[in-house]
């Protein structure tokens, strides 16, 4: 049913700024390329090498062998995007194209996967799905996590999935989200982990002990290690994990371009977050 003038101004305004969002988010991600032999300066050919060059800004994205095969960003995100049970949040593109990060929210029932890690402690799942023209991941995707209160990055261990050209190309959208389904096994468990962690509350020679084996630099470890004792007497090693995704989320500073520092947050969290869940607290 049709609403007032102003009701339907708002509707079109809305729906303007939605389309003109999507069309700003389409052009980062959907660009053409092609395969370009390689050539030394002196034109002799580089034997079973290959350059992938972005064509509508002729940069070079990847040096690969002759057999293989691009992937392109705009198919990872149209068949991701028709999974029903996820719902794209954000796309972030890298290294002049060559690197695709988008996360999507994981959905239940028609609503966003959430957990409760305690009272008023509520966490949201996701995916996190990459491809890369450079040989720097290839097409996947890995579970991670949001701390609702502070809208913290989390991980979840053991999540990577890669996925092979052959096998991206063949699978059909219902398989999709089946190998999404099996993932998501891995969330009760890992909750389950993180109300362990509440409980435990290594002594300060033990958080010590944990910087000196992540090897984080004397630097970093007097920006964060009153901090995490303190987390650790009020919320135990889960209040610890919060301080290094505080720091890798909101805090972490780079050099490198703005778009290309979601890689570096992603190499953080990898070398950082997952030794939490090996790491002898007692």
């Amino acid at each position: 049913p049709r609403g007032s003038a102003g009701e339907n101004t708002k509707i079109n305004i809305n729906y303007l700024t939605l389309r003109k969002e999507y069309l700003m988010t389409k052009e980062l991600y959907d660009f053409p390329t092609e395969l370009r032999p390689m050539v030394t300066c002196n034109g002799e050919k580089i034997p079973e090498r290959m350059a992938v060059v972005r064509t509508d800004t002729n940069t070079v994205l990847g040096i690969v062998g002759k057999d293989y095969k691009v992937v392109s960003h705009s198919a990872v995100i149209e068949t991701f995007d028709r999974v029903d049970i996820l719902s794209r949040k954000k796309v972030d593109v890298c290294k002049d194209g060559a690197v695709l990060v988008a996360q999507y929210e994981l959905k239940k029932g028609g609503n966003v996967l959430y957990a409760d890690v305690k009272v008023g402690d509520t966490v949201s799942f996701g995916l996190r799905v990459f491809n890369s023209m450079n040989y720097e991941s290839g097409v996947g995707f890995e579970l991670n996590a949001l701390r609702l209160v502070c809208k913290n990055g989390l991980t979840v261990p053991r999540s990577i999935a890669k996925l092979s050209f052959r096998h991206f190309q063949g699978l059909d959208v219902s398989r999709f989200t089946e190998l999404i389904q099996e993932k998501t096994r891995e969330i009760e468990p890992t909750v389950e982990t993180w109300k362990r962690w509440l409980e435990i509350k290594p002594s300060p020679e033990r958080v010590t002990a944990f910087f000196e084996d992540l090897n984080v630099g004397k630097r970093l470890t007097g920006k964060l290690y009153e901090r995490a004792v303190e987390s650790v007497r009020e919320t135990g090693v889960w209040g610890l994990y919060q301080v290094f995704t505080r720091y890798i989320t909101h805090e972490l500073k780079t050099r490198v371009a703005p778009e290309n520092r979601i890689l570096i947050q992603k190499d953080k969290e990898r070398s950082f977050l997952d030794r939490f869940y090996t790491f002898n607290w007692n």
